[in-house]
């Protein structure tokens, strides 16, 4: 069939895939003609390495260790995230706030002091913040943020927690946990 166009400028005779590639730009398509239903799904293969795929975040309630903190004591539970892609990076960034005697407990056995760990499912990635309540005075408060970049290397859900490690646990302590948060991110790699 023959191209025409009639005297009110439509074409006709133009098929599927009839027009030569590079035709039809940006500057030629009307303000959101392509809608996400003429697109159809992009799906993450399609993004640039270094694209943000999936953001998720938690913030739980604050606890307080009545001399029960230890090694392995949850700060924050964990939040989960499924990776799109084995290549995808997961950003962890994990943070909160301590106050040492929380309460007038204080350290019930010398001063000691813990440190914080970013953990994935069981597995111990990364220690943050340092010497939490280290020798310090009573009603002592610290914040403790921290960060990792991760290659899970599945697309099975995996969980990204926080958790105590005592350096000395004959030391037990009183200490409130406020706000203790995990934002993560996907990126593709």
């Amino acid at each position: 069939m023959a191209i025409t166009i009639d005297g009110t400028g439509t074409i006709s005779g133009v098929s599927v895939g009839g027009l030569p590639d590079g035709i039809v730009d940006t500057d030629m398509l009307a303000s959101a003609a392509v809608t996400s239903a003429k697109v159809g799904t992009l799906g993450t293969s399609n993004l640039p390495t270094g694209s943000l795929l999936q953001v998720k975040y938690s913030q739980v309630a604050d606890i307080t260790f009545s001399n029960t903190l230890t090694n392995n004591s949850y700060i924050h539970t964990g939040l989960s995230i499924t990776p799109s892609s084995t290549s995808s990076k997961i950003v962890a960034i994990c943070s909160f706030g301590t106050e040492k005697n929380y309460g007038g407990g204080g350290v019930t056995s010398g001063t000691g002091y813990w440190y914080a760990d970013i953990y994935m499912n069981t597995t111990k990635l990364s220690r943050f913040g340092n010497a939490i309540g280290h020798y310090s005075p009573s009603l002592s408060r610290q914040h403790v943020a921290g960060s990792i970049w991760h290659t899970p290397g599945t697309t099975s859900a995996v969980t990204y927690s926080i958790q105590a490690y005592d350096c000395s646990s004959t030391h037990l302590y009183t200490v409130l946990i406020y706000n203790p948060t995990i934002l993560l991110m996907e990126i593709a790699g």
